[in-house]
């Protein structure tokens, strides 16, 4: 097919028409492809963002008790063991996930909800860690989520000072259950694979699907923590910089993207992650349907041209019959290609140059023959002035001869 003039243009103009459809189709894929992605970490953004801010909504709801407590408390302006003990009693009833709800005093009394706790020989809540910085700060903090060696389960304590004419008179704590978060953080599958975690200050993990990352006690004395550092360098550094969506390869070798986002608040970090398939299968199943119809259209126009190239290159059946120097009005020209040309333009070409020299040898003869006819002319003219003057002399011998006889 190649070797003739309708195979060639039929497969340049093929080749043109594809190399459009594919760059066409390589930028549109290419600028949809960046906007899925775009609109999808965006989605994974907002869910981020919305998780977070229910954590935080339960942090605010657990801060209210803490205050309303120490509000309680400096609104009599008396931290009298037996008033502290009924204030703390009083809060802390019908509270399902509240663990203990206490107060310590500069002086170094304890006063707390839950009766069957027991509380450590030399105990002074002056010296821990809460009333240190609740008192530093002046200002409600939540610490770091812990493992209750004594309840197996994860924690966090929010403290905050009872401030009597400005200065810190005792100290409001309470522990509560990480429950609440621990449900929401588990239950992230707002899309196929989606999961979440939550990562304390310090970047360690809190929560996380794998239970090989959690928290665990080992003894008495010992809580194992999981840094995320030590097994997803890349999202400790997106702790560190502030990055809100990477593509990361998760730690079972999956593609995923990464968002992390502040709990307000605290120090935590709720991360949402999503598999990156999530994203690419929608582009790969736009890429397959552009495919099919660049296929599709490649067929209907592979068909078209050769058709329209076949009608506007029948005169060149005409050329080939000009070309054999065939010159009769039923003149069969066998349309294949010699083999002992590379293709059809050669063979007219040769053809062509046959019949150019054919022409211009029967110009030349007919010059020949031309300029022999112009001599016998001349001569002829010459001996029919001869036989003028000889039948003008016959003629007058004639007249000569009627006379005598007359």
């Amino acid at each position: 097919m190649r070797r003739t003039i309708k195979g060639k243009l039929t497969f340049s103009v093929i080749c043109i028409v594809v190399a459009s459809i594919l760059l066409t189709s390589l930028g549109i894929a290419s600028v949809a492809g960046r906007n899925m992605i775009s609109d999808q970490t965006g989605v994974l953004e907002l869910n981020s963002a919305r998780y977070a801010e229910e954590i935080n909504t339960w942090i605010e709801s657990e801060k209210m008790l803490a205050e309303g407590t120490a509000a309680s408390v400096a609104a009599v302006e008396s931290i009298e063991s037996d008033f502290l003990q009924s204030v703390v009693d009083s809060h802390a009833a019908g509270r399902e996930e509240l663990l203990n709800l206490y107060c310590g005093t500069p002086d170094g009394r304890f006063i707390q909800s839950n009766r069957e706790a027991g509380i450590p020989e030399g105990f002074n809540p002056v010296e821990r860690g809460w009333y240190i910085q609740a008192s530093a700060q002046k200002g409600t903090i939540v610490t770091d989520p812990y493992l209750d060696g004594i309840t197996g389960q994860m924690c966090a304590t929010i403290a905050t000072p009872v401030l009597i004419g400005g200065e810190v008179a005792a100290v409001i704590g309470l522990d509560v259950t990480m429950t609440t978060v621990s449900d929401l953080t588990d239950n992230i599958n707002y899309t196929e694979g989606a999961y979440g975690f939550l990562v304390d200050g310090s970047g360690n993990y809190v929560t996380h699907p794998n239970k090989a990352y959690a928290p665990r006690v080992m003894d008495a004395d010992t809580v194992a923590v999981t840094a995320v550092a030590d097994v997803l360098p890349e999202v400790a550094e997106m702790l560190s910089d502030g990055t809100e969506v990477r593509q990361i390869t998760d730690y079972d070798g999956v593609s995923c993207y990464f968002s992390l986002t502040q709990v307000k608040g605290s120090d935590w970090m709720l991360g949402v992650v999503v598999p990156a398939a999530n994203v690419t299968s929608s582009l790969r199943a736009m890429a397959v349907v552009a495919v099919l119809i660049a296929l599709v259209i490649m067929a209907l126009v592979a068909v078209f041209m050769s058709v329209l190239i076949g009608k506007m290159l029948a005169p060149v059946q005409v050329l080939k019959q000009f070309a054999s120097g065939d010159f009769s009005e039923n003149a069969v020209v066998e349309k294949g290609i010699p083999a002992q040309y590379k293709d059809e333009t050669e063979q007219i070409e040769t053809a062509t140059l046959g019949v150019k020299r054919q022409i211009r040898g029967i110009i030349l003869n007919t010059k020949q023959e031309a300029e022999n006819i112009e001599t016998i002319a001349e001569r002829t003219s010459g001996e029919m002035t001869q036989l003028n003057q000889d039948i003008s002399g016959i003629t007058d011998t004639i007249g000569h001869v009627m006379k005598q006889t007359t």
